[in-house]
């Protein structure tokens, strides 16, 4: 189980290593960006700004001749009402793909996002469905008595889980007597 999860570390570094340099490069766009906490502006329109390669996300809102966000309240040339404001209120369970956090193992149920009615999601947290199957690693021989001329030997043939340990299968085996010459 230690080389399993030292493995996995290993291949979590890398993995995050890989996009922290392709976010860097800039060369491709297959990396999720992570989105500053609060709007910037730049005279003319409020953007997030992606914490790992600097690009923008220019949102909705406006200002008006005073350098005011008119965003709530009405449109300076139109006079037209903007939106209200969303305040976001995290009380949805959706278990949906775009609210996973965790797949369910053998050990833990899937974790998902609680979400806003808009579609936004928080930070808490809730399980749901069942737990996956058990991976099975290889057999190993446990218990093992050597065979000899006299007597006969055995063994357990046992398959353990990769994820928990835990012991899928134990069969007892019988290895039979050696000839005696």
């Amino acid at each position: 189980m230690k080389k399993f999860i030292s493995i996995f570390l290993l291949t979590m570094l890398v993995i995050c290593c890989a996009v922290v340099a392709a976010c860097k490069e800039g060369t491709d766009n297959t990396h999720s960006h992570i989105w500053s906490d609060s709007y910037f502006q730049d005279g003319e329109r409020h953007y997030l700004i992606c914490k790992d390669c600097d690009e923008r996300l220019y949102g909705q809102h406006s200002y008006n001749n005073d350098g005011l966000c008119v965003r709530g309240k009405t449109k300076p040339i139109t006079g037209e009402e903007n939106p209200p404001v969303h305040s976001h209120n995290f009380d949805k369970r959706i278990a949906e793909t775009g609210y996973l956090k965790s797949a369910a193992t053998c050990a833990q149920k899937a974790i998902y996002y609680i979400s806003c009615s808009c579609g936004e999601r928080g930070t808490e947290v809730f399980e749901y469905g069942e737990f996956a199957a058990h991976t099975p690693a290889a057999a190993v021989r446990e218990n093992e008595v050597s065979a000899t001329c006299t007597m006969a030997g055995s063994y357990d043939e046992v398959i353990y889980c990769n994820e928990c340990d835990e012991v899928i299968s134990s069969v007892h085996k019988t290895i039979e007597m050696l000839d005696y010459k």
